[in-house]
């Protein structure tokens, strides 16, 4: 897992639900090592109870739960959101449940027992679907948060629109946040056309928009987001 990946998740929420005690705890202890916030459910019915009271960022839920089944909470969820990342765990595979999956547009149908690898997959493939959606919120310090979605920096006092240009190249810098981004990166970031000039004016007036003390230039080299 890329180091973008889990800066990401450790911002995020994710929902687990599933009705064996043993493995949910397990996972659960897995899955906080990575996300910022874990929710767990024993049934499908709190399971969505949970969903309506919380900011979800992803869910993981068990297809075959007493009552409302993982596949029912799959499909209420789904008609309140259409993108939120969505997989299911089974014991075993069957296909009506297989089909009713894909109509759901899930990220992932896993059996069980689940292989480390193929959860840490799956939850990077949900990452991807969020970045690619424009879902994320990315808090880029304690009072100042990045909204992918609209392009804007977010403060406790006011909310500052960005040029593409610029939303561009801080979503460059959130990605490799703490490391060195060097000057052929960024060109390479904002395109080749661009003189200069006409760059250092574009980290110039995302500087001054996010705060110079987030972004520190080191001479000769590039930028660093702190």
């Amino acid at each position: 897992m890329q180091k973008e990946h889990i800066e990401f998740l450790r911002q995020m929420t994710v929902l687990y639900a599933d009705d064996d005690a043993v493995i949910l705890d397990a996972t659960a202890k897995t899955l906080s090592m990575f996300f910022g916030t874990v929710l767990t459910a024993r049934n499908g019915k709190e399971a969505f109870e949970k969903y309506i009271k919380n900011k979800i960022d992803i869910v993981m839920l068990d297809a075959k739960m007493p009552g409302m089944s993982g596949l029912i909470v799959a499909e209420k969820i789904r008609k309140e959101d259409a993108q939120i990342p969505i997989f299911l765990l089974s014991s075993y595979s069957e296909v009506d449940d297989l089909r009713k999956a894909v109509s759901l547009n899930l990220v992932a149908y896993l059996l069980k027992p689940l292989e480390y690898d193929e959860l840490i997959g799956t939850i990077v493939e949900c990452i991807e679907r969020i970045m690619t959606n424009g879902r994320m919120d990315y808090k880029i310090s304690c009072d100042t948060v990045y909204d992918c979605a609209n392009k804007s920096i977010v403060t406790d006092t006011e909310t500052i629109r960005l040029t593409k240009r610029e939303a561009k190249l801080l979503e460059y810098f959130i990605k490799r946040k703490g490391s060195l981004v060097k000057y052929s990166e960024i060109v390479n970031t904002l395109g080749s056309e661009l003189n200069t000039h006409a760059i250092h004016n574009i980290i110039f007036r995302l500087r001054k928009k996010l705060g110079k003390e987030l972004i520190e230039g080191v001479q000769d080299l590039g930028y660093t987001l702190r």
